[in-house]
């Protein structure tokens, strides 16, 4: 770790510098919007997971009312071009979520962290956001919903 620190810290360090071999770093940073960031430090590659971050930054900023859906629409767009498989798997755990939370509309059910915590991790996002909703909402009948209707509104997204 200090060999890390003392070549960022040198002038000039961090344009010069690779990270180890399966090492990423990252410093913080900026979007166009003005929101924090991490942004790697030296060449990197953009990964899966990278597209999946701008994906939900997308999709929650969709649903905060920050833009319309064409951010969403075209991130979505990129990452099923470049991760077919992941887009194809995004989709079926998504209809299992659906599946889980008809489930607790129905029976009226309190779910606890297990709901989040089962979510696959690209899911997660979504997953932990409408199960505190639901907590928020004292498990109502509404917050059930409600959140069968966001998980609708991503659907749409992708398809």
């Amino acid at each position: 770790m200090a060999y890390l620190a003392w070549r960022l810290a040198r002038p000039a360090g961090s344009r010069r510098f690779t990270a180890p071999p399966g090492m990423r770093l990252y410093r913080t940073g900026r979007t166009p919007e003005g929101f924090f960031d991490l942004v790697p430090v030296g060449r990197a590659t953009s990964r899966a997971s990278d597209c999946l971050g701008e994906w939900w930054r997308g999709v929650f900023g969709n649903f905060f009312g920050l833009w319309d859906e064409t951010r969403p629409r075209s991130t979505w767009t990129h990452l099923a071009g470049e991760h077919p498989r992941l887009a194809a798997a995004f989709n079926r755990a998504l209809v299992e979520l659906a599946k889980r939370v008809r489930e607790c509309l129905v029976s009226c059910a309190a779910p606890g962290e297990e709901f989040w915590k089962g979510a696959p991790p690209m899911l997660r996002p979504l997953a932990g956001y409408i199960h505190m909703s639901f907590e928020n909402a004292d498990f109502s009948r509404k917050a059930f919903a409600e959140g069968l209707g966001m998980i609708e509104r991503v659907r749409s997204l992708t398809a």
